[in-house]
């Protein structure tokens, strides 16, 4: 072999070995600088999350239930600048700040959650209280009917 050949055998070698090092610039970097979309690079701002308060519902017992296996709670929901609503809600589920956690139809008391804050909810008008007691127990109560002995109607 003569020495040009070599010689030539080297160059070709090189200069196609730096080709696939990287020794060549990137032929489509020309595309991102020309930028024919508009892309932009996303930007750094910091999104805060949302500062909401949730501010606690008035809430008035108006109804219980308790039908095997599910108790239930009736309430009247006042939320500031909203409409009163009326809810029936079972133990264990909620609708937006209240959830009813425990319903105690003995003592005619509901717990519940009210904007992360436990509270007890007892029926406003304690002579209804006192009427439903009186009647649950005349109805568990029941005193048997008066019946005549035999032959004391007749003269």
């Amino acid at each position: 072999m003569s020495a040009s050949f070599r010689l030539g055998t080297v160059w070709l070698c090189l200069t196609a070995g730096a080709g696939f090092a990287g020794g060549e610039t990137n032929r489509y970097s020309t595309i991102a600088q020309r930028n024919s979309f508009g892309l932009r690079a996303p930007s750094a701002a910091i999104i805060s999350p949302p500062t909401t308060t949730v501010s606690q519902v008035k809430i008035k017992l108006v109804g219980l239930a308790a039908v095997a296996p599910y108790k239930w709670a009736v309430l009247q929901i006042q939320a500031p600048g909203k409409p009163q609503t009326t809810l029936a809600l079972k133990e264990g589920c909620g609708e937006g700040a209240v959830e009813i956690l425990e319903v105690d139809a003995k003592t005619q008391r509901v717990k519940v959650r009210n904007a992360g804050s436990v509270m007890t909810v007892m029926f406003e008008d304690e002579a209804l209280t006192q009427k439903n007691a009186l009647a649950r127990l005349q109805a568990e109560h029941q005193p048997l009917p008066l019946v005549p002995p035999p032959g004391a109607g007749d003269p």
